[in-house]
């Protein structure tokens, strides 16, 4: 996820090509480790929103439940 992140214009070349849909940015936000969420956050947050929907939010629930996790 690292390396991918790292290169910045993969995530912007499947939208342009029409190959990667909302599902797939749920998919990379569900998979994506805690270390990398902000990086992710921030190149999902340059598509168009409709693609992100719920990509986003899944980011913030899971930061939300490993915060609360690490409470108990």
């Amino acid at each position: 996820m690292e390396s991918a992140l790292h290169s910045g214009s993969w995530l912007a070349d499947l939208v342009d090509e029409q190959k990667a849909g909302p599902e797939w940015m749920e998919l990379l936000a569900a998979v994506c480790p805690a270390s990398q969420r902000n990086r992710l956050r921030a190149q999902l947050a340059s598509l168009d929103p409709p693609l992100t929907l719920t990509a986003l939010p899944l980011l913030d629930i899971l930061d939300s439940l490993e915060k609360a996790g690490h409470h108990e």
